[in-house]
């Protein structure tokens, strides 16, 4: 079993700090929201790179803050409540996000998603299911990915 995890909440936060930087977020952007959907959801930043380099070298360049990347992390999480004010819905962007997670079961596609995985011990957590990066092919999901995480 698993669950969409924080598949839409990462593609928007991908979004925004591609529009930030000025680059293509679904190929430069490799920054994941991690945890629950939602307000206590966590981005490990000291994990994640945009076009191969480390943000912490962004942020040392001066082509993007801390709070600049808190504020990303903020909008992508509370994006569904502004959605919902002006839409009164939000079931496209998940539909999207649950046909991506389908389409890579039905073709075995091995890919790297942020879906909702039952730990076992990883991430020092047992018995829960919490967005993760997981590669995900006909079986549902093979294997959870660590993130060595230390901000």
């Amino acid at each position: 079993m698993l669950g969409s995890g924080t598949i839409l909440d990462s593609s928007r936060l991908r979004r925004l700090v591609g529009t930030k930087l000025n680059v293509l977020p679904s190929s430069s952007v490799h920054t994941y929201i991690l945890g629950e959907h939602g307000d206590s959801s966590i981005v490990p930043w000291s994990a994640r790179t945009i076009m191969g380099k480390r943000i912490s070298d962004y942020i040392e360049d001066g082509k993007i803050t801390r709070a600049e990347l808190e504020w990303c992390r903020e909008e992508a999480v509370n994006m569904a409540y502004k959605i919902i004010e002006k839409k009164k819905l939000t079931f496209y962007g998940i539909g999207v996000a649950l046909a991506y997670i389908v389409r890579a079961i039905m073709r075995g596609e091995n890919a790297t998603l942020l879906i909702g995985g039952y730990l076992d011990g990883e991430y020092g957590q047992k018995g829960i299911y919490i967005g993760v990066p997981a590669i995900v092919n006909q079986n549902g999901w093979s294997r959870i990915i660590i993130l060595h995480i230390n901000s």
